[in-house]
C-alpha cells in the first residue's frame, strides 16, 4: 500500500497532503534564503556605494589640495631664481 501518492481516473500521479505540504515548505524555506540572500546583497551594495563615495570624497580633497598647491607655487619664485637675484649680476663688463 502506497500512501504517498494516489491515482484518480485519468489524471495520474497526485501526490498526497502531506507530500504537497513537504514539497511547500521546502520552497518557502528556498524562497526565504533568497530573500535573505538578496537583502545582503542589498547591504553589501549599500556599504560599497558609501565607501565609494568616500573614496571619491577623499579623491576631490587631494586634487584640490594639489590644486591649491601648483596655484602656490606658480605665483612664488623658485629658490635658485631668488639666489640669483639677490646676488645681483656676478659677470660685469670692464
Amino acid at each position: 500500500m502506497i500512501t504517498s501518492t494516489s491515482f484518480s481516473k485519468g489524471r495520474g500521479y497526485r501526490p498526497s497532503g502531506e507530500s504537497l505540504a513537504r514539497d511547500y515548505e521546502f520552497r518557502i524555506a528556498k524562497m526565504r534564503s533568497r530573500i535573505v540572500n538578496l537583502g545582503r546583497q542589498v547591504e553589501d551594495g549599500e556599504e560599497c556605494a558609501r565607501q565609494l563615495g568616500q573614496s571619491n570624497s577623499a579623491s576631490n580633497n587631494l586634487h584640490d589640495g594639489l590644486d591649491s598647491c601648483r596655484r602656490v607655487r606658480a605665483f612664488a619664485p623658485s629658490p635658485m631664481l631668488s639666489s640669483i637675484l639677490r646676488r645681483g649680476k656676478r659677470n660685469k663688463v670692464l
